[in-house]
């Protein structure tokens, strides 16, 4: 999984417009922290070294045009997105 994130950044690199990913590098973490499992080195390198942009475009969940295969199988119920307000983490804990 992460050669093809790899590789997909590095194609997404030589696009001159902006570059939507649905997946990245960080979700690979994610996954090793979601199972209780510790993070290799060579994942949090990569993590380090593949920097996406400073910002990023998050859109709601959509059921209409999410779809699963053989490779994700999670679906779209249960999802429970954690919208970002802006505000920062002192001001969000008032």
């Amino acid at each position: 999984m992460l050669s093809w994130e790899i590789r997909s950044y590095r194609q997404a690199s030589r696009h001159p417009g902006p570059v939507f990913f649905d997946r990245g590098i960080p979700d690979l973490v994610g996954y090793y922290l979601l199972l209780g499992q510790p993070v290799p080195a060579h994942l949090t390198a990569a993590a380090q070294l593949f920097r996406y942009h400073q910002r990023v475009f998050i859109a709601p969940p959509w059921p209409q045009i999410y779809t699963t295969d053989s490779e994700r199988h999670q679906g779209v119920v249960g999802s429970n997105p954690a919208v970002p307000t802006g505000k920062s983490p002192d001001q969000r804990k008032r």
